[in-house]
This record gives structure tokens, C-alpha cells and sequence, in this order.
């Protein structure tokens, strides 16, 4: 029993892949779309594409319908190329979409002269092209992780950050540079600007991909036990044998704003101290 929304191509399919639980081990199972239970409606989407709502009501499996592989790493590596593939979609709409928009304003002109001579149509199409170099090189990194056999989970989240995050600036510009034109849906334009939209929160959106890049982040540093300076970012291992060989109970202390509070709560006590820093 559960449903999904928005499976693309579920309109030409036979048969989808779907994470099962079954006891306490997580799986696979292929499930025909003609089988009792499923239910596969069809919708149009912000992009104009058709994609399925599926529902399964009581859905019977059976140990052939399951892969052999762990569900979690199917899911893991598949969800993982899936967004990379993502990442490559939306560069190849963007990098169309300014190629238009600069074609566009090189040839309209107003008040005598074309548009791209204007500061402010410049600094756009500048900013527009920046960040396509970040979507290209964090996804080209992540694929490369990927390629090589790494662990790619940060890679693959800021490729997915950048592509969601700055594919949408991109969209947005190439489309208000276009002024009306822009809004005319006889123009190509516009279907790039809602291709990118829709793209971008695909398989997680530029929010849910920062927090998940976050989280391995916070896990790495936990995990090596390691001390990171936040003015030049040395990192040492620490080390929590004393010379005795006995475990110390260590007290930290530096010029960082919490021991600075700590020093002037004792000078100043029944004073009420606050911290105002770029942490906060």
C-alpha cells in the first residue's frame, strides 16, 4: 500500500522499479503496471510532459518480482546517477537558453542601438554564464567520482545544489531578457525556463540537497574526530591520551566568541551578555 507522484514515462512503460519493505530488510521489487492493485494516472506536468501518479492498493509480490541486490544500495546508486543525469539536462537547457538570449539582445535593438550594449543586459547575461560554469564543473565532478568507483554522495549534492539553485537564476534572466517575447509561448524560450523549473526540484530540490550536503559533512567530521580552525581551516586530529597514557577530561578554550563571553560573564556577572557573530 503507498502511492508516488510524478514517475516520467510511466505512460510508455510496462513496469516500474519500487522500494519495498519487507521485515526489517529494505528491497526492490518490479511491479508490472497491469498488475491488480496499481493504479497509474496520468497528468501533465509544469513542463507539459505526461507523468503518472501511481497507486498501489493491496499489491501481492512475490519473490520473483524482488532484485537480489540490497534495496538501500539500488536505490543509493541509482538516485545517485539519476541526479547527475539531472545535473546534465539542466546545463545543456541553460547553456541553449543563454545562447539564445544572446543571439536575441545582439540583433534587437532599441533607442538605435542593440540591447546587449546596455550595462545592465551585460551583467545579466555575465552572471547567467558564471553560474553555468559552476553547474557544468560541479556535475562533471560528481560524474567523475562516480566514473572512478568514490564516494560521491557530496559530489552528487552540490552538483544537484548548483543545478537547482542556479539553473533557476539562469531560466529567469534568459526569459526576462527576452522581454515579450519571453512570455509568448509560440517562442522557444519558454520552454526551457519551465524544463529547468521542473528539473530542479527533481529527485530533491536546492533546499533538501544543501541539508543532505550538511549532514555528510557534520557525519565526516564527527567520525574523524578532528579539530578545523574557522579562520584558515587547518584541521588536526585530536588526540585525547595524556602523556600519563590515562584519558583527560579536555577543556577547550581559544579567542573564539564563546570563550570571550565566558571571560566577560565573570566580569561583569548579573549582566545580560549576548553574542552577535557571523555564526549566528
Amino acid at each position: 500500500v503507498g502511492s508516488e507522484m510524478c514517475i516520467r514515462d510511466s505512460n510508455i512503460s510496462n513496469a516500474v522499479l519500487v522500494p519495498v519493505t519487507i521485515g526489517e530488510n529494505q528491497r526492490v521489487a518490479i511491479i508490472s503496471l497491469e498488475k491488480k492493485g496499481v493504479q497509474n494516472k496520468i497528468v501533465e506536468t509544469t513542463n507539459l510532459e505526461l507523468y503518472g501518479n501511481l497507486a498501489f492498493d493491496a499489491v501481492e509480490l512475490s519473490e520473483e518480482d524482488l532484485l537480489d541486490e540490497k534495496g538501500e544500495i539500488i536505490f543509493h546508486e541509482v538516485s545517485q546517477r539519476a541526479k547527475v543525469g539531472i545535473c546534465a539536462m539542466v546545463l545543456g537547457c541553460c547553456e541553449e537558453a543563454l545562447t539564445m538570449t544572446a543571439q536575441h539582445v545582439s540583433e534587437r535593438e532599441q533607442f538605435g542601438r542593440p540591447l546587449s550594449t546596455n550595462q545592465g543586459v551585460a551583467l545579466q547575461a555575465a552572471d547567467a554564464h558564471i553560474d553555468i560554469d559552476g553547474i557544468k564543473v560541479t556535475q562533471l565532478q560528481a560524474a567523475w567520482q562516480i566514473d572512478e568507483g568514490l564516494e560521491c554522495s557530496k559530489a552528487v549534492s552540490v552538483a544537484k545544489w548548483w543545478a537547482s539553485e542556479a539553473g533557476q537564476r539562469i531560466v529567469v534572466a534568459t526569459q526576462h531578457l527576452h522581454g515579450g517575447t519571453g512570455a509568448d509561448t509560440t517562442h522557444p524560450i519558454h520552454r526551457y525556463f519551465l524544463w529547468v523549473i521542473q528539473l530542479a526540484d527533481t529527485l530533491d530540490g536546492a533546499g533538501k540537497s544543501l541539508n543532505a550536503l550538511g549532514k555528510l559533512i557534520t557525519e565526516e567530521a564527527l567520525n574523524k574526530n578532528n579539530l578545523i580552525c574557522h579562520y584558515c581551516g587547518f584541521k588536526s586530529q585530536l588526540k585525547r591520551d595524556c602523556k600519563k597514557g590515562d584519558n583527560c577530561e579536555f577543556v577547550f578554550s581559544g579567542p573564539g566568541v564563546e570563550r570571550i563571553s565566558e571571560e566577560v560573564k565573570r566580569k561583569f556577572p548579573g549582566k545580560k551578555i549576548d553574542i552577535f557573530s557571523s555564526d549566528t
